[in-house]
């Protein structure tokens, strides 16, 4: 199961089933995967597959280790005719070396220990066809930490009370550890870029603070005094303020959240 960043969303005007037009805008200008063999490494519900599916893959396999998730994703392109989903190890898959034109790895790193980074970049690397593509994304701790903004609200709680992250997330690999091991293992012009990508859209500050306030109180993962949840509340009311005057014209607040992206090439 992934790691929760951040928590449930909640009190949500908008939000998609679909992935952010900021992903599939990156996909396209770095994975282009018209008519490319395609595999979904650790593709969980099937989102991310479907959407290579429908940028014009010629066939796309997502691979995952838990059978409930497949079972989602296979309900969701049951329609689709180029879409196979397989049970497996991204560390070890069993499937044919240089197979794929793209390997996609969407959320995945997150799963993995640190020491594990090193074998399945391996791995991606032996199913690549020469000259094929690595896209990793996830989230850092630098990105968990980026500066709060009228977007990224997130930020300002966690800069001010840094004992609210997830000290599991803050063991993850760095963005700059992440590209070099894909350096190391053999991949070519690797680079790295970050990515936001709308987490949600409320329909006035109050849905937001609302939603920062359930985290606040039912998050396990550290404890707090009641005067320090008490501090923690008045804070949350202060950047229901701060939001309100940065609504849109509708009242609306977007939040986003950011990403990592890496990209890499197998030698010719």
């Amino acid at each position: 199961m992934a790691t929760r960043v951040y928590p449930e969303k909640r009190g949500l005007l908008q939000t998609s089933d679909r992935p952010d037009p900021a992903w599939l805008e990156a996909v396209t200008t770095l994975i282009p995967p018209g008519g490319k063999l395609v595999l979904d490494l650790g593709c969980g519900n099937g989102l991310y597959t479907q959407a290579l599916a429908d940028l014009g893959a010629a066939y796309v396999i997502g691979l995952d280790s838990a059978e409930e998730q497949l079972e989602q994703a296979r309900q969701r392109c049951a329609s689709y005719r180029n879409i196979e989903f397989l049970r497996g190890n991204a560390l070890a898959t069993g499937l044919l070396a240089e197979r794929y034109d793209i390997v996609l790895m969407r959320a995945l790193l997150r799963d993995l220990r640190p020491t594990e980074l090193r074998p399945c970049f391996i791995e991606a690397y032996r199913l690549l066809k020469p000259g094929g593509s690595l896209l990793v994304q996830d989230q850092t701790p630098e990105d968990l930490l980026e500066p709060g903004s009228k977007t990224h609200i997130w930020g300002y709680l966690f800069a001010r009370y840094p004992r609210l992250v997830d000290q599991r997330v803050l063991a993850r690999c760095q963005r700059e550890e992440v590209r070099q091991i894909m350096q190391d293992v053999g991949f070519r012009d690797v680079q790295q870029r970050a990515l936001w990508e709308t987490r949600g859209v409320y329909p006035n500050s109050s849905a937001l603070a609302e939603e920062l306030v359930s985290y606040v109180l039912n998050a396990p993962l550290y404890e707090m005094s009641e005067e320090e949840v008490n501090e923690l509340l008045a804070y949350i009311a202060f950047l229901e303020e701060h939001l309100a005057q940065h609504e849109q014209a509708g009242g609306e607040i977007i939040a986003q959240e950011c990403w990592t992206l890496w990209h890499g090439r197998k030698g010719e």
